[in-house]
């Protein structure tokens, strides 16, 4: 069995996704606590990595918000001690796996993403194209980024 699993989040687990979040963007990154959660968690599809090994403890997480032909990536994160993985990278295919297949995101021909710039390489390797200039969220830069769903 592979430790590391990735699967749409239950309650539960999304309630464990959201602390993850707050670590990471909050307490690492320093944004504020008051923007973490926000109107688009009540309906994105939310996804977990796990660790089977640690009993199933959430460690990286990600939303997808449905909004027609482009839908929206975020929030996607991965605990520090767990970086350098892959598991980012396997939750954004996970990501791009389910809007290509989930009935429910049939009208999707694109995903997109705000990436902080520092971070922009790592979706480029995923595929994401950058498009527009760069715009400040909080105090970071981020650029808009895109890639075309093939649908299965």
């Amino acid at each position: 069995m592979n430790r590391y699993h990735i699967h749409l989040a239950s309650q539960t687990e999304f309630r464990e996704a959201i602390a993850v979040r707050i670590h990471v963007f909050v307490e690492v990154q320093g944004f504020p606590l008051n923007e973490e959660v926000d109107q688009d968690d009540k309906n994105a599809v939310q996804v977990v990595v796990v660790d089977t090994i640690k009993d199933n403890k959430v460690i990286g997480t990600l939303r997808m918000v449905n909004a027609g032909d482009t839908s929206k990536v975020g929030r996607v994160v991965v605990l520090p001690e767990y970086q350098g993985l892959g598991l980012g990278t396997r939750l954004m295919d996970f990501a791009k796996q389910h809007a290509a297949t989930d009935p429910a995101f049939k009208l999707c021909k694109k995903l997109a993403l705000s990436s902080q710039c520092d971070k922009q390489e790592f979706y480029a390797k995923r595929g994401y194209k950058a498009q527009g200039d760069v715009f400040d969220i909080l105090g970071c830069p981020h650029v808009m980024m895109y890639m075309d769903v093939r649908r299965e």
